[in-house]
């Protein structure tokens, strides 16, 4: 594996940093999940960097400022790459069709009107836990959770079964070895250790909130759809960075 030529190719998918332009070869789409947590760092990076501009500014104005800047950046880095998932998942889930319905819908472009209700509903989650979260939580844990996410994520892509045989998901994972899921792992306790610096509590409330949120996950997935997709791999990033944004605002605000 070259590991600078699957970084680029990693972070051209997952991502619109700017990259350089090489022909993709199969061997560079083998490990590409590897990679997937060093978006969540870049992401992390940037939202703390915003916090550090805004923190001397007690004024509400500038705290409306940081959500709203916070809100938008993890999807200037992505594109709205997971989002878009996260809406077609919505859609499927409220067909209540068979699985191959579900799976169907999946693949169409097309957005319905439950994945719009369900993004409004995010939104208002998002940005009412991110107030709280900026009055009394702790934002350094905040900004971890964008990488804890999604290594998170790279480990149930290669872990769960696909409900599928073809499409992205697919070619990605097929190429992943035992040394890639061990890196995973790595980097999804590493970036939870981190945490313990901070606020130990604070950081058992987010590892014990994404392990339950994905088991939810796993069994949504297996009944719905017959396993995992790229689309719902997109739907666990986003569900499970707000799971971890409301139980870090809620240990901030309510001492639980």
């Amino acid at each position: 594996m070259n590991v600078l030529r699957t970084l680029a190719v990693s972070l051209s998918l997952y991502s619109r940093i700017p990259m350089p332009q090489f022909q993709w070869k199969e061997e560079d789409m083998k490990h590409v999940l590897i990679f997937l947590p060093v978006v969540g760092a870049v992401i992390g990076g940037l939202v703390y960097l915003a916090r550090q501009l805004t923190i001397a500014k007690h004024s509400t104005l500038f705290q409306l400022f940081f959500v709203a800047l916070s809100s938008l950046l993890p999807l200037l880095i992505t594109g709205g790459f997971h989002l878009d998932g996260f809406m077609d998942v919505c859609d499927a889930l409220r067909s209540y069709g068979e699985k191959e319905k579900k799976l169907a819908i999946l693949k169409d472009p097309h957005i319905g009107a439950f994945s719009v209700i369900c993004l409004l509903m995010y939104a208002l989650a998002w940005v009412g836990a991110l107030l709280l979260l900026v009055e009394k939580g702790n934002l350094v844990l905040f900004c971890t959770i964008f990488f804890i996410s999604r290594a998170a994520c790279g480990l149930t892509c290669t872990l769960f079964a696909g409900a599928k045989k073809d499409g992205m998901l697919q070619m990605e994972r097929s190429g992943m070895v035992r040394s890639d899921v061990i890196f995973l792992w790595i980097q999804l306790i590493a970036g939870l250790l981190f945490g313990l610096w901070f606020d130990w509590k604070a950081s058992l409330l987010l590892a014990l909130t994404l392990f339950f949120y994905t088991v939810y996950y796993h069994a949504l997935c297996k009944k719905q759809f017959g396993g995992v997709t790229g689309d719902t791999a997109g739907y666990y990033i986003v569900m499970s960075e707000l799971w971890m944004l409301i139980a870090l605002s809620a240990y901030g605000y309510w001492g639980v």
